[in-house]
Parts: structure tokens; C-alpha cells; sequence
């Protein structure tokens, strides 16, 4: 652009030029057509382009000098279009004050300017044409001292200054865009150089594609321009902006005011905006028809030598939105660094969500996400933009760390956050109530079941490091403590570096592998649980609520697919667990024992006995196996019973078939007399079995193994009342399957 300022800065020197000739000339009957050519052969020379004064040149000389211009243009070598073409001149110069040394302008009138730059495919530019190389004579150079001194002393006042239907078109053809300011115009009075104040206006019109966007500007100010100082001032600057952008996602409607006072030191070349007011309101597509106010207050200061900005007391308004804060900014080497803190004032989420035409999410709490403010300080250099000491409140939780892009390049997004404490169950969707059934008419029930996606698309995207901790914390009912998350995701490669939660007085501690990239995703994991009260954790993420007892667990795990209910499908992997002080409500082995020996000795129990089972531990190992988790070795017991067994349980159809046998291991179950024990009793395993759906009563989930018990029930009677009972009691066995053989046998046998 240097060359085209050149270009402008010699057009207009060749206008005053011009304006000086035309006196010499008149006073010395010197003909214009020379003029004419000097002033050509000047701008050739100094640009390497062609001046064109089509129209011709008209003056006056008394009372002020006139200079008329007509169909003026300027074209760069070898070009066929005018760089520059001018429709009318006027310059009208009070005669009498040039004795004095003053320069005393009635009135400057430009009409139909058009400027036409152009950027060729190869990227070269038709405004910086190379011009012919050309010897000056040699001048001495004026001390600057001397040259300040003079412009000092020139006195400049020009009346009235009018510029209209100007016009700037840019094409580039290497890039497909174009743009055009049209109807361009600038009008003043009483301007001058020594720094007095002088109203300016200023008008344009502007079109642009990629994107498609419609610029209006009209702008007002008090200008004052000091030579002898280099300065420059727009006091009571007023701008009227109306923009309308029409992009593939949508139109967008703009109409803007800014006012502020702006000065400009040509010296030390700094910028200087104070008083800075924006405001607008925006509508169109993106705001759903609605109008969007806006507005912006601050402070700016540019230091162009020291390569430094600094924005402050900035505030903006927008859609339920106010930020606020200071910025510095500064240059080194090439790149920009930028600095400052930065807030958010509390604000709605839900509210601001609906004003930008989004729907918010339904929550079980209807006031989450209704109280949230930000604070934290900016950190931008080079390829790196973070927000270090970074606050955030959200409704009743307060989040402190930091967060941000370490390589912008590479969008690497690295968080290290601290919650203290939060309620997620608050921001969970509600859950929707079944709908009832029509009196007389079935439920229907759907033919396919929609399986939930995992968000695999959205993991092959994201290239971060994240460490999460949280203090205290409520999921699905469960209250946790010092959760910890340290995970790295690499474009669909999750590595879970390490997860660990303390709950309810134990602790677990996983470390996984997740591979997003192929076609199906894989996992694999090792989880850790220590100590852990199972009770709670069973109740909130499956139906068993019954169970309950201190478990350690160690597990490896892998899994593959694209949806939970695939993983849940194709887990596979092996563990080893130990439960101690382990309580299964609703189901009393005890008691079950002490009816059937109750029955063979033909007694009755006296005592009331406890619905439960308590065991002093329970060991074993599992297999998963496509879902399903089988348990080969199952041991357990108490003081009085011993356990062992195997079964298998699925999540996936919430169902368990598990075969064990309970062995007696002291005198007594009890003190109950009807259930004495004798060593018959003790050498035999008792059959029981725990089959059918998960969510099923414990009274009606376990019971004795009827397919086994018949014979331990024949062999005990066959010892109490002889052998003479054995053919009957054969036949009893066969044709009632057990049902019968006492009223203490009701409910105990599924």
C-alpha cells in the first residue's frame, strides 16, 4: 500500500502544483498545455504512470486564485484500466495572504474519485507497479531543525473542504473476493493546522463478498491537526453504522453507534481512544427475528514504536452477558502477547440459552444452571491462550484452577480444575413418568430398542489434558469424597492416567485405555475397590438393595463397541473379590436350615428368627464372559454355617442363577431346641438355590434346591422313623414334590 499512498500523495501535490503554476503562468503569459505537460512528465517520473487531464484546466487569479479541473486519471505502465480517475477539481486560494506566507484556501471540491486496485492471480498488485529508474540531481538536505521550523511557521486555513461520490473497488482474483466503497464523501469547515478545532463529516457505503456484507457509515467529529506537533484529534466522535451480513448459516442485521474521543501523536505514534462507547442492536437469523442489544465501553492506547496496546476499563453488554476487565498487549518478535484479567458477571445460563434462541436443558433442579460468574486472568502468546487463576461459581459450587489452548495449532486444551463441592444429581434430566395404560388395553411395547450411543465422534476430535479433582460430590444418591481424574485423549485414544473416588469408607481407583479410532472401540481397564460399602453403590445403579458388606475388588476388564449396551454385551475379563460383615436382607439361610431339621425330627420352631443372613465373609473369583459374570468359586461363612458355590449373573437380563451349599459347622444354629444339631446334620450340604430377576424379593429369590433335596430329606427321615417309612416316603417325594411333608416346608421351597 506504501506505493498507492505515493501515488495519492503526488496526485495531490500535483494539484497544488498545478494551483502555483497557474499564478506563474498567468503572470507570465506562460501557455497552459505546457503546464500541463510538466505536471505529466513530474508524475511520470516520480511513479513510473501516466497522468491524463482529459477535461482541461480553468482559472482565475483576482480576487483569489481559481484552479477548475475536469476528467482527470492516472494509470500505471502497461495497465489498460485507470488506477485513479477524478470527475472534478476546484481550488479556490485567497491571493493576498500568500504575501504573508499564509495560505489561506476558500474551498477544496473533489467530485467522482474512483479508486480501482486490483490483485492479480500470481498475487501481484496493479498499485505497485515498479517504476523507471531515474537519476536525480543531487540537493541539499535541510537541517530538519530548519524544515520543522518552517512547516511551523506556514500558516494553513481552508474554508470549506467537500469530497462526494467517491468510490474504492478491490478485487482479488487469486482469492475470489472483491469489495466496494461507494458514495463516499467528506465535508468540513474553518480547517486548519495550527489545532484548532473544526467540524469533519464523513459518509460511505460498503459491499464485500465471502462473506456477502452491506456497510452504511456515517461519521461526525471536531477535528483538530497540529503540523508543528504531528498531532491529531477527533473530539465528540460520533459513528453511525448500519451492516447487514447474508452468510450460509444465516442473515444478520446490525445497527451500530460509536462515540469517543480519539487522538493520534504522529511523533510517537501512539493512539489514543478515550471515552470509547459502542452500542448496537443485532437481529437477523442467528437471534430467531428477535433484536439483540449490545454495548461497549473502554479506553484504548496504542503505542506503535513500543509495540504495545493497552484496552481498559472495558465493559460489554450482551444478551444477559456483562464482562468486564483490562487488557495489555505486546509485540515481541512477531508475535503478539496479550495479558489481563477478565470477568463474567453472574448471569442465567437457562435465561441466556432462550434468549439465543437455544432450548435449555431440563434439569431435576429447576434452579441449576440459573447463578453462574467467571473471573480469571488472560494469558495469550504466540500459539498458547490460557486463563490462568481461573474462578468459576456455578449456582451453590465454586470451581477454581486453570484452563486454555497450550498449542492453538495442535488445539491441545489442557484443564487442571477443583471443585468443591456438587450436587450432580441437580443437573440431571428429570425422569419422565410412565405413561398409564388405557383401561382394558395393554402397555404397547416397542419392536426395537434404541441403544445409547457412545460419544465416539466427539472423542476422535478432542486433543486435551485434563485433571479434575473434587472434593465432595452427590451422583445417583451416592455421596463421594476426594474424587480425582487425570486422562489424556489424543484425537479417539483416551488414556485414563487415573480415577479414584472415596466412598462410603473405602476407595476406588481405576486406570483404562480407550481407543475411539476403529471401527469398534475398545476398552480395557483395571479397577480397584477397597473397603467399599457395597449397600449404597448396588442400590443406585442397579435393583439390588438388599445386599450389603465390606468388598475389596480387583478386576481387568475389556469390552468393545459403540454403544453402552455393547459394552455391557462384550465385556470379558477376570476378578477376585472378598466381602466381609456381609448382610442379605430378606433372605435367612439360618432359619431355612432350622425348619428342615425341625420337620425330620418332627418339632416345631418356638423362637422368632431374623429375616437375614449374616456372613463373616464371602470370597471368590469371576469370569466375564461376553457379558455375563460367572462365578466358579464361591466360598463363604459365619460361626455357625459354611458356604460354598458357583452361578453366573447377567446385567444385561437382569438376571442370576447361583447353586450353593450350606454346610452346618457348629452344635447349634440356635437356641431354639427344634433345630438341635447332631453330627448327621453337620456332614450334610444343604441345597439352596438363587435364581430369577435381580429386582425380585429376597424372600422369593433364594430357597432350597428342590432337585437335590429330596434325597438328603429321604435319608434324614429314613434314620428318624426307620426304614419301614421308606417305600411311603419314596412315593410321597414322587407324586408331591416335596409339598406336604409339613406345614414348616410352606414358603421354605421355590
Amino acid at each position: 500500500m506504501n506505493k498507492l499512498l505515493k501515488v495519492l500523495l503526488f496526485l495531490i501535490g500535483a494539484i497544488v502544483a498545478l494551483s502555483v503554476a497557474a499564478t506563474i503562468a498567468i503572470s507570465l503569459l506562460v501557455d497552459a498545455g505546457t503546464i500541463n505537460n510538466e505536471v505529466k512528465a513530474i508524475v511520470k517520473q516520480q511513479t513510473g504512470g501516466d497522468l491524463d487531464i482529459k477535461g482541461g484546466m480553468s482559472w482565475s487569479i483576482y480576487p483569489e486564485i481559481s484552479l477548475s479541473l475536469a476528467n482527470v486519471s492516472y494509470t500505471n505502465g502497461g495497465e489498460q484500466q485507470p488506477l485513479a480517475r477524478l470527475d472534478a477539481l476546484k481550488l479556490s486560494v485567497a491571493l493576498m495572504p500568500l504575501f504573508s506566507g499564509s495560505v489561506n484556501v476558500s474551498g477544496i471540491s473533489l467530485d467522482g474519485m474512483t479508486l480501482n486496485l486490483v490483485v492479480a492471480n500470481d498475487g501481484s498488485q496493479n498499485w505497485q507497479q515498479n517504476k523507471p529508474v531515474t537519476s536525480a540531481p543531487a540537493t541539499t538536505q535541510q537541517p530538519a531543525a530548519a524544515q520543522t521550523s518552517s512547516a511551523s511557521n506556514m500558516s494553513i486555513a481552508i474554508e470549506t473542504i467537500s469530497i462526494t461520490n467517491a468510490t474504492i473497488n478491490y478485487n482479488d482474483l487469486s482469492t475470489g473476493t472483491s469489495a466496494a466503497l461507494s458514495n463516499f464523501s467528506f465535508n468540513s469547515s474553518k480547517a486548519n493546522v495550527v489545532g484548532k478545532a473544526f467540524p469533519i463529516t464523513v459518509g460511505f457505503s460498503l459491499k464485500a463478498t465471502k462473506p456477502n456484507a452491506a456497510v452504511v457509515v456515517d461519521l461526525t467529529a471536531n477535528m483538530a491537526v497540529n503540523a508543528a506537533n504531528s498531532t491529531l484529534s477527533l473530539e465528540d466522535l460520533v459513528i453511525n453504522k448500519q451492516v447487514k451480513l447474508d452468510a450460509t448459516n444465516g442473515n444478520m442485521n446490525i445497527a451500530a453507534n460509536v462515540a469517543g474521543n480519539l487522538s493520534a501523536d504522529g511523533v510517537s505514534e501512539v493512539l489514543s481512544i478515550t471515552g470509547l462507547t459502542v452500542t448496537a442492536n443485532v437481529s437477523g437469523d442467528a437471534t430467531d427475528g428477535e433484536t439483540l442489544p449490545i454495548s461497549f465501553t473502554g479506553n484504548l492506547v496504542a503505542d506503535n514504536k513500543a509495540g504495545k496496546f493497552e484496552l481498559s476499563n472495558y465493559q460489554l453488554d450482551a444478551v444477559d452477558l456483562t464482562i468486564n476487565g483490562s487488557i495489555k498487549g505486546t509485540k515481541i518478535g512477531d508475535e503478539f502477547s496479550v495479558s489481563g484479567p477478565i470477568a463474567i458477571a453472574e448471569f442465567d445460563l437457562k435465561k441466556l440459552l432462550t434468549t439465543l434462541s437455544q432450548p435449555p436443558p431440563d434439569t431435576i433442579n429447576k434452579d441449576a444452571l440459573t447463578k453462574v460468574s467467571l473471573s480469571a486472568n488472560l494469558n495469550y502468546q504466540g500459539s498458547s491462550a490460557m486463563l490462568q487463576q481461573l474462578t468459576i461459581s456455578l449456582d451453590q459450587t465454586n470451581i477454581t484452577g486453570f484452563a486454555g489452548l497450550t498449542n492453538i495449532d495442535q488445539q491441545l486444551v489442557v484443564a487442571d480444575l477443583t471443585i468443591d463441592s456438587i450436587n450432580l444429581d441437580d443437573y440431571m434430566p428429570p425422569i419422565a413418568a410412565a405413561a398409564p395404560a388405557a383401561s382394558g388395553k395393554p402397555v404397547s411395547v416397542p419392536s426395537q430398542i434404541t441403544e445409547t450411543p457412545l460419544p465416539l465422534d466427539t472423542l476422535k476430535t478432542i486433543n486435551a489434558l485434563i485433571k479434575i479433582a473434587i472434593n465432595k460430590f452427590v451422583i445417583n444418591g451416592l455421596d463421594a469424597t476426594n474424587f480425582n481424574l487425570n486422562t489424556r485423549a489424543n484425537l479417539g485414544l483416551v488414556e485414563l492416567k487415573n480415577l479414584s473416588v472415596d466412598l462410603y469408607n473405602g476407595e476406588i481407583i481405576t486406570t483404562g485405555l480407550l481407543d475411539a479410532r476403529p471401527t469398534l472401540a475398545t476398552l480395557k481397564a483395571k479397577v480397584n475397590i477397597n473397603g467399599v460399602e457395597m449397600k449404597p453403590v448396588l442400590s443406585a445403579v442397579s435393583e439390588v438393595d438388599w445386599l450389603n458388606g465390606k468388598t475389596n475388588l480387583n478386576a481387568n476388564i475389556t469390552t468393545k463397541g459403540n454403544t453402552v449396551e455393547a459394552w455391557q454385551r462384550g465385556l470379558n475379563g477376570s476378578a477376585n473379590f472378598a466381602m466381609t460383615n456381609l448382610l442379605a436382607e430378606g433372605i435367612s439361610i439360618d432359619k431355612q436350615l432350622c425348619q428342615g431339621i425341625a420337620l425330620i425330627k418332627g418339632k416345631t420352631l418356638s423362637n422368632q428368627w431374623s429375616e437375614n443372613t449374616a456372613l463373616d465373609n464371602l470370597n471368590g473369583k469371576i469370569r466375564f464372559i461376553n457379558g455375563t459374570m460367572k462365578n466358579d468359586s464361591l466360598t463363604g461363612g459365619s460361626s455357625t454355617i459354611k458356604l460354598t458355590g458357583n452361578g453366573w449373573l447377567s446385567p444385561e437380563k437382569n438376571k442370576m442363577n447361583y447353586k450353593l451349599g450350606v454346610q452346618i459347622t457348629g452344635d447349634q444354629i440356635s437356641q431354639d431346641p427344634a433345630c438341635e444339631v447332631n453330627k448327621r446334620y453337620r456332614d450334610i450340604s444343604w441345597p439352596l438355590q438363587c435364581k430369577g430377576q435381580l429386582d425380585t424379593e429376597p424372600k422369593n429369590l433364594c430357597g432350597i434346591d428342590q432337585s437335590k433335596m429330596k434325597d438328603i430329606i429321604k435319608d434324614l427321615t429314613v434314620d428318624e422313623v426307620g426304614r419301614k417309612a421308606s417305600n411311603e416316603l419314596d412315593k410321597y417325594l414322587k407324586d408331591k414334590n416335596l409339598e406336604g411333608v409339613g406345614d414348616l416346608l410352606k414358603g421354605l421351597f421355590k
